[in-house]
């Protein structure tokens, strides 16, 4: 009787312990979904504002694929397009949904035929900063760029049009997007998050088309999208055309 009992508490128990492990995951599922949805939502919307070509509902499923998800339904209503994304988790569907307004197409700022390659804050300006390590190793004192911060999946757009002329893993700058805007002027869009480069090398680009998510891979401390600018292959402070 003693062995059942014992037995029957262990199945207890773990019955318990793996509908606390299903539930922790489902919850982060969920937060992944929310994620993707609102991603997915502003891909959707860049689209349709003509930042980028194809069709929006297309845009959107390419984002939310790149976070794991599926889009269930989308639809464009005027100056809004709503998602709704999915995902497996333990045999259940956890979705979540966004909106995105579609925005007018200026430059934010920038200066003419110039775009802000994120919604995010700059995070590291351009130039001498103090170290930042890790176990991995540390970040060059000497910033040649500016890091810009929305978060992990955040949409990444590029800052004026051009050709792609590297879209590849590239060692500390992680996944990188390189685009030749002519004139001697190349950008440079670092620490793309796995799967999440939008373009491929010989693509031709629009000012503030959505090509990349953000991501925290390369030397990296937390999502973001460090952004650079060579004029005749030196280096110069992005923000002297951004504003």
């Amino acid at each position: 009787m003693s062995a059942v009992m014992s037995i029957g508490t262990m199945t207890v128990v773990g019955m318990l312990a793996f509908g606390a492990v299903a539930a922790g995951g489902a919850a982060v599922t969920a937060q992944r979904m929310s994620a993707a949805a609102d991603a997915a939502a502003l891909a959707g919307a860049d689209t349709a504002a003509g930042f980028a070509s194809g069709e929006p509902c297309d845009a959107a499923a390419h984002v939310a694929a790149a976070h794991g998800a599926t889009v269930a339904d989308c639809g464009v209503v005027g100056t809004t397009v709503s998602v709704r994304v999915y995902a497996v988790f333990a045999g259940f569907d956890v979705s979540a949904a966004a909106r995105a307004g579609v925005p007018a197409t200026s430059s934010g700022g920038a200066q003419s035929g110039w775009s802000k390659p994120s919604d995010g804050e700059i995070t590291s300006g351009f130039g001498p900063r103090e170290a930042q390590c890790d176990d991995s190793g540390c970040a060059s004192t000497v910033h040649q760029g500016v890091d810009f911060s929305a978060g992990c999946g955040a949409p990444i757009y590029a800052i004026r049009s051009g050709v792609v002329v590297s879209a590849a893993q590239s060692g500390g700058y992680g996944n990188q997007v390189r685009i030749d805007h002519g004139d001697g002027l190349v950008s440079g869009y670092a620490h793309i998050v796995d799967d999440g480069m939008l373009v491929a090398v010989g693509d031709t680009v629009i000012t503030g088309q959505l090509i990349a998510l953000e991501g925290d891979t390369g030397q990296s401390f937390g999502c973001h999208v460090h952004v650079s600018l060579e004029r005749g292959g030196a280096f110069i402070d992005p923000m002297t055309v951004l504003g």
